[in-house]
């Protein structure tokens, strides 16, 4: 089979992408020709709680706890690339060469003995060494490990938060990976792609949901500021469409319940709270709107796809399209009540 080249004018799209198309169509350009993981101990904690809740047998194949201490700085840069170029070298490739392009690509203008000289340091090489003897999994610190415990904990204990982590006699599919033919009005077909943390099929009550776990670093009352500024509107929306499209075909007479987030805070302050997409979210996630709390009007899904089909027809990625339309010009109206 051909291997899949991603490029600007063929890729598949996701949420995440879309809202960077919405952010900057520049940023976005980079994001596919220079994609780069996210490696923060916000996505790190969240992924360890889904992994943790949903395929626990799973967990220690794919992080381990940092028992040593991880270096920073320039040092931490330096050590970050090495382990990098040390895990993607060839064979014909030596320690030296290895340590040379680190020291070129972490940005240090002392010289390059000194760096080496700190980079031998007893901790620094158990650091390597550990990281290299684990590098198939993601490693995390024990604040990260104990928060990541201690909010599993809370999710299923908690009784708000149970009946969806543990639902009786219900089948459950898990971390549901898909990939959803989108068509644009010129009848161009893109796939977006997205992953499902849970769905919870009640063959009783012949009733399908769909869910999301988040984790934050805020109370968990704050969650509607996060749900505006980083779409989730959005992501609902994709979601929700799925399930309706795709589990509604295999299960025509079970009805489709709201879309639902479960958000639990890094802290454990507060309880874990469920907030449902209102069905009035869920059309502006997937057209886009007017949001009632702030005026301003959303984009949805359906026509930051159409935006990424002008971008491509255009080749015109350092102006969003609407400004473009306007003339290059962004009219100031902040401050209008609404």
């Amino acid at each position: 089979m051909e291997e899949y080249v991603k490029t600007l004018e063929d890729h598949k799209l996701s949420h995440s992408s879309l809202n960077l198309l919405d952010y900057s169509p520049s940023f976005y350009r980079e994001h596919i020709l220079n994609p780069k993981d996210e490696d923060t101990t916000y996505f790190r904690k969240g992924s360890a709680v889904d992994c943790l809740l949903t395929e626990p047998r799973e967990f220690d194949k794919r992080y381990v706890l940092c028992t040593v201490e991880t270096p920073g700085g320039m040092m931490g840069e330096f050590v970050k690339t090495y382990i990098n170029f040390n895990v993607l070298k060839k064979e014909n490739v030596n320690e030296d060469q290895l340590r040379q392009a680190s020291y070129k690509a972490s940005g240090f203008k002392i010289k390059y003995e000194s760096v080496i000289k700190k980079f031998e340091a007893p901790e620094i090489q158990e650091y390597v060494k550990f990281t290299l003897e684990n590098k198939d999994k993601t490693l995390l610190s024990r604040e990260e490990m104990t928060q990541t415990i201690n909010m599993v904990n809370m999710l299923k204990s908690c009784e708000i938060t149970k009946p969806y982590m543990d639902p009786i006699n219900c089948e459950v599919r898990n971390q549901v990976e898909f990939e959803m033919p989108w068509e644009t009005l010129s009848g161009k077909v893109y796939t977006i792609r997205g992953m499902i943390d849970k769905i919870i099929i009640n063959h009783d009550l012949k009733t399908i949901q769909a869910l999301d776990l988040k984790t934050t670093g805020k109370p968990v009352y704050s969650f509607p500021n996060s749900y505006i500024k980083y779409a989730y509107y959005r992501q609902a929306a994709i979601y929700q469409n799925f399930v309706i499209n795709i589990f509604k075909n295999n299960f025509p007479d079970y009805g489709i319940l709201p879309f639902k987030f479960i958000v639990a805070e890094t802290a454990c302050n507060n309880k874990p709270l469920v907030f449902e997409v209102s069905s009035d979210d869920l059309l502006i996630g997937m057209y886009g709107g007017h949001s009632k709390s702030t005026g301003k009007r959303m984009k949805g899904f359906a026509e930051l796809v159409e935006e990424v089909e002008w971008h491509q027809k255009t080749g015109e990625w350092e102006i969003k399209k609407e400004v473009q339309d306007n003339g290059g010009i962004i009219i100031l109206n902040e401050l209008k009540k609404w």
